[in-house]
């Protein structure tokens, strides 16, 4: 069995009656259900996955980095889990409609808005099942920015910047991703380090993993060489439609959503 799988499967327990807190070295209160529904269902969002934690980080570390550039931004976050990528958002002065398809998952979102102060954001925790167009978010105003962690996603605004964090799995959907997301015209750019290496981490101060970081362009020559590393590493990307994207090429991680 693969490493992450085996790491995956240490966080699930026997016990129907789990529960657990964390608290992430960004100060994010998060409460963990038990993943089991029942005998046959899963329900994945109970549980603080890595993807999430490190696109967090990142956005923590933009947040010191440059004062107040979540402050007022609407956020949509996708596919929201726990909610600590919503939530990290949300204590950097972001508006976060948080949005998933499980009842479950809804529930322990507004209890962990509620645990971290944020009330607000529990008000506007959403069902979104991409299979039920009834449960589209259409905001009277658009979002700024769209946040998913672990998480595919589309959406035809060329308007909206998109961050996507991806653990690291063997079975891997990344390469596919990169083709379909060329093929659809947008620009896919991968945090890296002064190297080209892919930068994100579940450890160590937001300032230390992304200090020096930067968004570069992923060209159809890298596509193969980054999906090969999502064997192994967990990486962030950011998505523009490539009219907009353009004026991005090797632009720095803290520049402007």
């Amino acid at each position: 069995m693969a490493a992450y799988a085996r790491r995956c499967m240490s966080r699930l327990v026997t016990s129907r009656s789990f529960a657990s807190r964390r608290v992430t070295e960004e100060g994010i209160v998060i409460h963990q259900d038990s993943p089991y529904r029942d005998s046959m269902h899963l329900v994945w969002g109970n549980i603080l996955w890595d993807a999430g934690v490190a696109l967090s980080k990142y956005f923590a570390w933009r947040g010191q980095e440059q004062e107040g550039c979540w402050r007022g931004r609407r956020v949509l976050e996708l596919g929201a889990g726990t909610g600590v990528v919503g939530l990290t958002l949300g204590k950097l002065g972001a508006s976060v409609t948080m949005t998933d398809n499980e009842p479950e998952v809804l529930s322990l979102l507004r209890r962990n808005a509620a645990a971290n102060g944020l009330g607000a954001l529990a008000e506007d925790v959403r069902e979104l099942n991409w299979s039920d167009p009834s449960t589209f978010v259409k905001p009277a105003v658009p979002f700024d920015a769209i946040v998913a962690a672990d998480v595919l996603y589309s959406k035809k605004d060329r308007k909206i910047v998109a961050f996507v964090a991806c653990p690291p799995r063997e079975d891997s959907p990344l390469g596919g991703f990169f083709e379909k997301s060329s093929d659809l015209g947008l620009q896919v750019e991968r945090l890296e380090d002064c190297k080209g290496c892919a930068v994100a981490s579940i450890e160590g101060a937001a300032a230390n993993v992304y200090r020096g970081s930067r968004f570069n362009v992923l060209n159809q020559d890298r596509f193969d060489a980054a999906a090969a590393d999502a064997k192994k590493h967990i990486q962030v990307f950011r998505l523009t439609w490539s009219s907009e994207g353009s004026c991005k090429h090797n632009e720095a991680g803290h520049g402007s959503a």
